[in-house]
C-alpha cells in the first residue's frame, strides 16, 4: 500500500497540496517502518532478511511517486487514486488506534482524541 499511497504526489498542481501529502506519508511510514522491523525480528528472521525488508518498505513510496510522476493520467483517474490512497490511510490508522485490543471494542479513551483530533484539523481548513 505504501506504493499505491505515494503515486497522487506529483499531480497536484499545488506544491503545498504536494508537500502537504508527502509529510503526511513521512509521518504515516516512520513509525511503521519502527513496527515492520520489530515484527520482522519478532519471527526472528536473519538481519539481512530484516534489512531487505525494511529496505523493500522504505524504496516502495519513492518508487510510487517516480511511477505516478511518469503516468499520464486525468484528472478523474488522479481523484480515484487519490480516494483510495487517503482510504488506506484511513482504514488503517483506525483499525490500529480502535482494534487494538483483544475484544476489538472502541474504547471512549481513544475515541476522544481522535474527534478532538480530527475537529483541530477540521479548524485549521478555515
Amino acid at each position: 500500500h505504501a506504493f499505491l499511497e505515494a503515486m497522487p504526489v506529483e499531480h497536484f498542481e499545488s506544491e503545498v497540496h504536494q508537500h502537504s501529502l508527502l509529510f503526511g506519508l513521512v509521518v504515516h511510514k516512520a513509525p511503521i517502518s519502527f513496527i515492520l522491523a520489530t515484527l520482522l525480528f519478532g519471527y526472528q528472521l536473519k538481519r539481512i532478511y530484516v534489512i531487505f525488508g525494511i529496505i523493500v518498505f522504505s524504496l516502495s513510496a519513492p518508487l510510487g511517486v517516480w511511477i505516478g510522476s511518469e503516468m499520464i493520467i486525468d484528472q478523474t483517474v488522479f481523484s480515484r487514486i487519490l480516494a483510495l490512497s487517503a482510504g488506506i490511510i484511513l482504514h488503517l490508522s483506525t483499525t490500529i488506534l480502535l482494534e487494538s485490543s483483544e475484544e476489538h471494542k472502541i474504547k471512549i479513551r481513544k475515541l476522544v482524541p481522535m474527534i478532538i483530533g480530527a475537529l483541530l484539523a477540521l479548524i485549521t481548513l478555515f
